[in-house]
């Protein structure tokens, strides 16, 4: 009895305490990487700079495709359903205004986020996986170079701007297609609906997009860096390193994305219930 007792508290506690660790270790590489930026030569951080512009490329623009004709989709899909289910009881304006609050806040970010730690993500943990079987980490150490500030530091760098910027193009052909709804739904002119959209855009809902794309994206290139540098040396582990890097980054976002929303909810509440 006493020895089932023990292994279940054994269970509980590393059910308990592994996400724990996970974080505090994530947390701890994050640090090093951004600490391995000081002290470091001209001539290493324009190597850098340029890796980070190729990582751009890798993991960014081979992602615009799929960003823009997803975004494009559901626009489409969200001015479709709205203009359907509102339009007849509310009036137009707040189609508008209910269109921005959904493709701004939440699923711009969101979505934007899925796409770049299902593409870029696994990208990202291959790469070091298949360094650090490979030794090449473990060669520039000898040669004395930083493996978080050649390695790690640009692909970061690269998912983080790469996210914001893909959020960007989400949003804009997002707009398109529910543009396009719009003039064939209710046949309005494109002047009239940019105009509309462009005066239901407030700058809290330019900042929660940004905000949200910035967190996003160092959550996945965090986890990312994280589950590739914590393979061994065998090439078996690292399929399984790129599945556990994808999960737990979608995981993270969702939950990133859940907290967002519950501060924006609690945040409304309480100034409705001031002025109410």
């Amino acid at each position: 009895m006493s020895a089932a007792l023990a292994q279940s508290v054994g269970r509980l506690g590393r059910l308990v305490l592994g996400p724990v660790v996970t974080i505090t270790s994530i947390a701890h590489l994050v640090a090093a990487t951004a600490a391995s930026v000081w002290r470091q030569r001209a001539s290493s951080q324009q190597l850098v700079l340029r890796e980070t512009v190729r990582q751009v490329r890798a993991v960014g623009v081979q992602t615009l495709p799929s960003v823009t004709q997803l975004g494009f989709l559901v626009g489409m899909i969200a001015a479709m359903q709205m203009i359907n289910l509102l339009a007849e009881f509310t009036g137009t304006a707040k189609v508008w205004n209910l269109l921005v609050l959904v493709i701004f806040r939440e699923v711009a970010p969101l979505l934007t986020a899925i796409i770049v730690a299902g593409r870029s993500g696994t990208v990202v943990a291959a790469d070091l996986a298949n360094m650090v079987v490979a030794e090449e980490l473990d060669a520039l150490e000898t040669m004395g170079i930083n493996p978080l500030h050649y390695a790690v530091l640009p692909r970061a760098a690269a998912l983080v701007v790469s996210t914001l910027a893909l959020i960007f193009y989400f949003v804009a052909a997002a707009l398109a297609g529910a543009a396009i709804v719009s003039r064939l739904s209710l046949s309005l002119p494109f002047s009239f609906f940019a105009t509309n959209i462009l005066q239901s855009v407030s700058a809290s809902d330019v900042a929660i997009f940004t905000l949200k794309g910035a967190v996003f994206g160092l959550v996945i290139a965090s986890v990312a860096a994280w589950q590739g540098l914590a393979v061994e040396r065998s090439r078996d582990e690292i399929p399984r390193a790129v599945s556990r890097a994808t999960f737990q980054s979608l995981a993270a976002c969702v939950l990133c994305n859940s907290l967002f929303s519950l501060f924006l909810y609690f945040k409304l509440s309480h100034l409705y219930y001031i002025t109410g």
